[in-house]
């Protein structure tokens, strides 16, 4: 069984909470938090792909906290949920590149669903790059490895093979299709011959021909 990408929800709202908790929990390992310092301690006691925060209505207090947690874990994604009054801050740490995805009640749960997805594909495909930064010298001395050059000789003759035989198969049909049309003129010729009385092969018979 593939293991699930563990998502964090900083959601105050219990009813809401637990519904982020229905829509996500059969995606995602979601992990709830009750405070940012919970989240903080659950970033640094394991690995989070992205945290989902829903800010309480009338406090505003959900863009300062992506703020503060962008500054100590910048690889995680925020997706942060406010109501209408706080969507200028929303825009605001959006352009300041705090957040992945921000959404402004209501939010419908496949909206939910899709943005906490996206989320945790930018992180994993932003790892994936960091781990490639990281081991480039050593993949190039695997790239240069004896057992790596014969992997590309034998690639190379393969595909040449693939390439002759393909044109070979081209040559034997583009033979076949010209046969074919030199046959197809030729019987035409007969034809207007012997309907129109044109003397086009020299008073020749078509027996002529195919004598031997």
């Amino acid at each position: 069984m593939q293991e699930k990408d563990s998502i964090a929800l900083l959601v105050p709202d219990r009813a809401r909470c637990e519904e982020c908790k229905l829509a996500l929990g059969c995606l995602f390992d979601c992990r709830v938090a009750g405070t940012d310092a919970e989240v903080h301690a659950l970033l640094s006691r394991q690995s989070i792909s992205a945290i989902v925060v829903w800010e309480q209505a009338g406090t505003q207090n959900g863009c300062p906290l992506c703020r503060a947690m962008h500054q100590t874990h910048p690889e995680v994604r925020i997706v942060l949920i406010c109501d209408a009054a706080g969507q200028a801050h929303l825009i605001d740490a959006f352009n300041a590149g705090c957040l992945f995805r921000g959404l402004v009640e209501p939010v419908a749960t496949e909206v939910l669903v899709r943005a906490v997805r996206d989320a945790v594909r930018r992180f994993e495909m932003d790892r994936i790059q960091s781990l490639l930064i990281e081991r480039a010298e050593e993949i190039d001395r695997q790239i240069a490895t004896p057992s790596a050059r014969l992997y590309r000789f034998r690639a190379s003759v393969v595909a040449l093979a693939h390439l002759l035989v393909g044109s070979v198969g081209l040559c034997i049909v583009a033979g076949i299709v010209l046969l074919l049309a030199g046959i197809g003129v030729f019987l035409l010729l007969y034809y207007i011959k012997s309907a129109f009385g044109i003397d086009i092969f020299g008073d020749r018979h078509l027996k002529d021909f195919l004598s031997p």
